[in-house]
């Protein structure tokens, strides 16, 4: 792909995905920098203009053509564009931005979805300490994208969570999805928690502990609730008779 090319692949690949200009540059760069980009006018030498460029190449090779290998590759190149430590086999460096922290957590889908789930826990994993540690020491460092930084967290206890669950490894994934809540909770982030509170409760009920279970989805009826979503209440409700009958006779409260 030439650089004098990549606007129109990155225009045609935003369309493809039914996506505005706005959505497609949400917490990567301003919607002039990215309208700059689709128009090739901006350089991609150096810089956020080059991470950004290569976070758009390897979504476009993933999404428009089906290669993940070159996905992967564009990865790989935009991280090394803000730490010339990290490579394919070591993925601990100084990433702090937003786009370098987005292709840290798209490297670890194109992994998973290869089929290389350890890969993609490990990347995960420093995604999380490396939030961790950024907000606990300074929370001033990521206040201009704190929002951004809550949702990847939340996101990523999820993503971790789900593949320890497949791999039946459910006590880790319990605790996983705990650290979610708890991340939730200490910074007031309502951002996939019903998803991550759900998916705790199916856990819990595989390994029989039915009256946790039954709270955590009291807990997730009230986050539903809370965000005013109706169908997904609804269609827990009716999860819950039709999947998990022994919470429906367990009362919680006399």
């Amino acid at each position: 792909m030439q650089s004098n090319d990549f606007g129109s692949l990155l225009r045609s690949l935003r369309k493809m995905l039914r996506m505005t200009q706005s959505d497609a540059c949400k917490d990567i760069c301003s919607l002039r920098q990215y309208v700059r980009l689709e128009k090739n006018i901006s350089e991609f030498k150096r810089g956020e203009n080059l991470q950004c460029s290569f976070y758009y190449k390897s979504l476009y090779y993933y999404h428009a053509k089906n290669d993940i290998e070159l996905a992967l590759h564009n990865c790989i190149n935009g991280l090394h564009a803000e730490d010339s430590q990290i490579t394919s086999n070591n993925f601990k460096g100084k990433i702090s931005s937003n786009v370098g922290l987005s292709l840290l957590n798209i490297l670890a889908c194109f992994l998973q979805q290869s089929n290389k789930s350890d890969k993609a826990i490990e990347i995960w994993t420093q995604i999380l300490i490396d939030i961790e540690e950024k907000m606990s020491a300074n929370f001033t460092y990521y206040q201009s994208s704190v929002e951004f930084i809550k949702q990847l967290y939340l996101s990523t206890c999820y993503n971790i969570g789900l593949l320890k669950t497949d791999t039946n490894d459910l006590i880790s994934a319990i605790d996983y999805f705990d650290k979610g809540i708890n991340f939730a909770s200490k910074y007031n982030c309502l951002y996939y928690l019903a998803y991550i509170v759900r998916q705790k409760m199916r856990v819990l009920y595989t390994l029989k502990r039915f009256d946790e279970a039954r709270a955590s989805y009291d807990i997730c009826m009230a986050l539903y609730l809370l965000r005013g979503d109706l169908s997904e209440l609804r269609s827990c409700e009716k999860i819950m008779k039709e999947d998990y009958p022994e919470l429906s006779i367990i009362k919680m409260y006399d």
